[in-house]
């Protein structure tokens, strides 16, 4: 992953080739192999996002459980 600038606008791209397309529109890498979600606002991410994020650090979050729940255990976790 990387994170590009330009001006006030961010982007974070996934691979080699959106990288080399953004550069050529004038963004510069500000961080390589970076992670989206690692310094992210808990409360700004969908409740997906917030599973999804769960998942990738090996947490169970049951079906039905509510958004500030999930949201304590992934910060239980770190």
């Amino acid at each position: 992953m990387f994170r590009m600038k330009r001006l006030n606008v961010e982007r974070v791209v996934d691979n080699e080739h959106s990288k080399e397309i953004l550069e050529g529109q004038g963004y510069t890498v500000i961080e390589d192999n970076c992670d989206p979600l690692e310094n992210a606002d808990y409360d700004a991410l969908k409740v997906e996002d917030l599973k999804a994020l769960a998942a990738e650090k090996g947490i169970e979050v049951p079906s039905k459980t509510k958004k500030e729940d999930i949201i304590q255990l992934i910060k239980d976790s770190e």
